[in-house]
């Protein structure tokens, strides 16, 4: 199977990691932020060298037109060289600033932390019977984690959020407290986890299914902050909903309810299914940004043509005035 990375961990537990949802995201929306502060940066300094320039020539001016007596020239020109003096200051108190991280990079950086959480977790608990594939992103939607091994497939959605967890079977609701314990109000959850690890693990058991695979996915529903509490559950799909301090996974795997074993060479075929699956749309999706961008690039050529030479008309116009 064709991976971006595998490796061993803690007692021998094989990571094999397609790609990295949560990480990746924060990652990019940090870059993003460094690039505007960069190109705003950028923008401020040539807008500070222009009004320098500007008061420059000005004074220059005024002291040759003062010079040859020439005092309704050298009045104007000290003027200007005021006025650019002014500027450069109003561009001096507008320095760019790089922007806090913002609510969606906090709470995707808090999920790489959760899945690197149970990815330590498990290392110390699994061994080399076992395999775990991080970042799958199949047809109809992405697994966190998926645990492969003698007791079956275990499809993981981990979250990172604070607090009391309920949910009444359709809506998830976070309940948060402050460090003394006083109720900071609710936060509701803008997807539930259940229906979003169903939608993506329904076309997965698909796959394996159609290749001889008939085997359920088993659903974890996986909360892993140190402060977070599972409160009332209502009724869910998943097999579990549980924080990483009371995962057990004697209860999750129940082998005596199992009967016997997976073989190991089942195991691996599932492992090279789910790595095919993920590598079949992962094409499909860069094919499809591919047109995307050629598209977008082929209709807006010729408005940012349009924009650049009006900009430039501006400028030239100021200048000669």
């Amino acid at each position: 199977m064709e991976t971006h990375s595998s490796t061993t961990i803690g007692r021998g537990l094989r990571l094999i990691t397609l790609s990295r949802f949560a990480g990746d995201r924060a990652n990019a929306m940090r870059q993003q932020r460094i690039r505007e502060y960069d190109e705003q940066s950028e923008e401020h300094h040539a807008r500070l060298e222009i009004a320098c320039r500007a008061r420059d020539l000005a004074m220059s001016d005024a002291k040759r037109s003062l010079s040859s007596l020439d005092l309704m020239r050298a009045w104007r020109s000290w003027r200007i060289s005021r006025l650019a003096e002014k500027e450069i200051a109003r561009i001096k108190s507008r320095t760019p600033t790089i922007r806090s991280a913002s609510i969606e990079e906090q709470q995707a950086r808090a999920g790489d932390e959760a899945e690197r959480q149970l990815d330590e977790f498990l290392a110390t608990a699994l061994g080399k019977s076992w395999t775990m594939i991080a970042g799958y992103h199949g047809r109809t939607g992405e697994i966190d984690r998926i645990l492969i091994g003698p007791w079956g497939i275990y499809a993981f959605e981990i979250k990172g959020n604070r607090g009391v967890i309920h949910s009444d079977g359709t809506r998830w609701w976070v309940e948060r407290f402050d460090r003394r314990g006083n109720p900071l109000g609710m936060k509701a959850l803008p997807r539930a986890p259940d229906a979003q690890l169903a939608k993506a693990t329904d076309g997965m058991e698909g796959w394996l299914r159609r290749n001889g695979i008939d085997l359920g996915v088993e659903r974890v529903i996986l909360f892993a902050a140190d402060d977070a509490q599972i409160g009332t559950i209502l009724t869910t799909n998943a097999v579990c909903v549980t924080t990483l301090r009371d995962l057990d996974l004697g209860r999750l795997f129940n082998p005596p309810a199992r009967g016997d074993a997976l073989a190991p060479c089942v195991c691996e075929r599932i492992v090279n299914l789910v790595g095919r699956d993920h590598a079949f749309w992962e094409q499909k999706r860069s094919e499809s940004q591919s047109r995307s961008q050629t598209d977008s690039f082929a209709v807006g050529q010729p408005t940012f043509l349009l924009n650049s030479l009006t900009r430039s008309s501006r400028s030239v116009t100021r200048f000669a005035s």
